[in-house]
């Protein structure tokens, strides 16, 4: 049976054999292993339009339910209605159709080469959404739509609420960019995470086969350019950076 296949996304040519409640949808993801997942509402949007050309599949003109809750831990979720070609928030006990998507990534695809310039995209543009409030005094705090809204990009010295690192890993999560480089039980991980320690940040286990390649190759590469970015854009707005140079080995 012929795949389709929108940039590095798979997706599976058949829906499940029935509706299924939010929940049981996610099981049944799981269940199905080789890093199957349900789509995020986005991936749902570009996989309609793709298809419409492509034509490799079928979809019914209803629901199908998203990987997103309203919020972590909401009694509603996420569905994508096919036809309309738009998201509704649905309570989690309703039916909806079920389509499992997974990632084609390789080590080899360089999935770090299409997340840095995304992030470094998204810090620019707060830096300027919030560049007549930023302050050295205060840390630069900017306010955003990402995590609980609030963070301060001169906090560098730790993974604690409101840092910079937690930005980072904020705008990872909401952007859907960790399923680039995260396996099925890694992204399960990030989820528990997200939920029961919301002012933490994602760290791959230590026995993990892929370790080196997610914490070194990918995440701790993601944030440094990440910080340089945030410096490069705070001289040009005429701040002080001292601190972004300490922690990225250069003078100023």
């Amino acid at each position: 049976m012929d795949k389709l296949l929108l940039n590095n996304l798979e997706v599976y040519t058949e829906d499940a054999p029935k509706k299924m409640r939010w929940k049981e949808a996610v099981q049944y993801a799981i269940d199905a292993g080789n890093d199957w997942r349900l789509p995020s509402s986005a991936e749902f949007k570009a996989i309609r339009t793709e298809n419409k050309t492509s034509k490799l599949t079928k979809f019914q003109k209803d629901y199908y339910w998203c990987s997103e809750e309203v919020y972590p831990g909401s009694r509603d979720a996420i569905a994508f209605h096919m036809g309309e070609g738009k998201k509704y928030e649905d309570t989690k006990t309703c039916l909806s159709y079920v389509r499992l998507v997974k990632n084609n990534f390789s080590h080899s695809d360089d999935p770090a080469g299409a997340i840095v310039p995304r992030i470094n995209e998204i810090l620019i543009n707060i830096i300027k959404e919030n560049k007549k409030e930023l302050s050295d005094d205060f840390d630069f705090k900017v306010l955003t739509h990402y995590g609980y809204g609030k963070f301060y990009l001169g906090k560098l010295d730790g993974s604690y609420d409101m840092s910079f690192y937690s930005l980072v890993h904020y705008i990872l999560y909401q952007e859907e960019l960790y399923p680039l480089f995260l396996n099925s039980a890694q992204l399960k991980d990030l989820e528990q995470l997200v939920k029961n320690e919301p002012e933490a940040i994602y760290r791959p286990k230590d026995d993990a086969e892929n370790f080196d390649f997610v914490q070194y190759e990918m995440l701790d590469h993601v944030t440094s350019c990440a910080l340089k970015t945030v410096r490069d854009k705070l001289v040009k707005l005429g701040h002080s950076v001292q601190l972004f140079d300490s922690h990225l080995g250069q003078e100023e």
